[in-house]
């Protein structure tokens, strides 16, 4: 059965519009209760999570035949959501943390008190705390996030649990692919020693300035014993 409408019933925060744009792609395929399902919870869900509104929850759709004469052949679809209120952002609690202080983390994080804890942003403020890692030599970091919502002041905290893993240094440079004048051209401007913390900022910046339109330089670090890497 093909989705021939589909509607958003209790939505204010975010336009009813917007929403049912967001969801375009249902009226492609056919009706499917645990799809749209999914959608809502992913999709729409992160669209009231980049507003701060992280209870905002969508009820089981609701979908009736459409039988008028000459109208699509298929279902209408409603689906009801509880937009909850707003959350403001509090702080991050970071736990498994040592070679990074928690304010350089809370500065890499980016989220100040008072923000709209925007989903996205603090996705990017993740990564940016990953590179903050991998900038040490932590190329195995690992996060993740849990939203601890207090209903009362509604703040959200953010419990960020860190896996640093070891931290490497560099092994060996080999250059390959390349004439022998060209790679010892790119030795000379190359600073990172052998035993030196493998700076993966360094590493992606040289690439990217030393790159050209007919010279792509790609990177293969290869993990060795003892936390030292070549690449």
């Amino acid at each position: 059965m093909a989705v021939c409408a589909l509607r958003v019933t209790g939505a204010s925060v975010i336009p009813e519009t917007q929403l049912v744009e967001a969801a375009a792609e249902l009226t492609r395929r056919d009706y499917s209760r645990l799809y749209l399902t999914e959608l809502a919870e992913g999709t729409l869900g992160t669209m009231y999570r980049q507003r701060g509104y992280w209870r905002a929850a969508f009820r089981d759709p609701v979908a009736t035949l459409v039988t008028a004469p000459g109208a699509c052949t298929g279902v209408s679809v409603t689906l009801p959501v509880d937009e909850g209120s707003p959350y403001t952002w509090d702080r991050a609690d970071w736990t498994g943390v040592s070679a990074i202080t928690t304010k350089e983390l809370d500065a890499a994080l980016g989220m100040k008190p008072g923000d709209v804890p925007d989903v996205t942003k603090i996705e990017t403020g993740l990564r940016q705390v990953r590179n903050a890692y991998r900038h040490l030599g932590y190329m195995q970091q690992r996060s993740t996030m849990t939203p601890r919502l207090d209903d009362a002041t509604h703040r959200l905290v953010l419990d960020v649990t860190i896996v640093e893993g070891a931290q490497f240094r560099l092994g060996e440079l080999a250059m390959t692919g390349m004439s022998d004048e060209d790679a010892d051209a790119l030795l000379k401007k190359w600073t990172l020693k052998a035993g030196d913390i493998y700076d993966d900022a360094y590493i992606q910046q040289f690439r990217s300035e030393n790159g050209t339109k007919t010279r792509r330089l790609t990177l293969e670090p290869a993990i060795v014993r003892r936390g030292r890497s070549s690449t």
